[in-house]
């Protein structure tokens, strides 16, 4: 079943799986009607965090490169700055790219996963509180002012 957003939000209902393509480094720009936003993309995964289910997954499909990038009225490129601070609390699962896929333990470079937009898989912990809060999570997703991430582990 497709739902959008608002419906979902003004419902009950909870999900064990959400797909997000191509949408959340539009949120907060404007350029779909929605509201001016500069942390519209954080938002929009909140509302991610609060519709999945506590253990269930979203498949997040945002545009990845080597530096961060805020291009007005169209899109955010995520680096090594904002990448993550969009997936905090998260449990990074691993990466889907058009080369393979790639287990949480390997590290990899941002500018190396661009081509295709990554579909990266993250896993709402089973402790998780609602709503979103930036708590700490050993399995987060940290990079280095270089572009290369890693599963942080403590």
């Amino acid at each position: 079943e497709v739902v959008l957003m608002h419906e979902c939000l003004n419902s009950l209902s909870t999900f064990s799986v959400i797909a997000s393509f191509s949408s959340i480094e539009h949120d907060g720009q404007g350029r779909y009607g929605d509201p001016l936003d500069p942390d519209g993309d954080l938002a929009a995964m909140n509302e991610a965090w609060i519709k999945l289910t506590p253990g269930g997954v979203l498949l997040l499909n945002v545009p990845v490169g080597h530096d961060d990038g805020f291009y007005w009225y169209s899109q955010r490129i995520y680096g090594p700055a904002r990448l993550p601070l969009l997936l905090r609390g998260w449990t990074y699962e691993g990466l889907a790219t058009s080369t393979g896929i790639l287990a949480p333990t390997i590290p990899f470079q941002l500018n190396r996963v661009s081509s295709g937009f990554p579909v990266f898989v993250l896993r709402k912990p089973v402790y998780a509180t609602t709503p979103w809060i930036p708590h700490v999570n050993p399995d987060t997703l940290q990079c280095s002012a270089k572009g290369v991430c890693n599963r942080k582990t403590m």
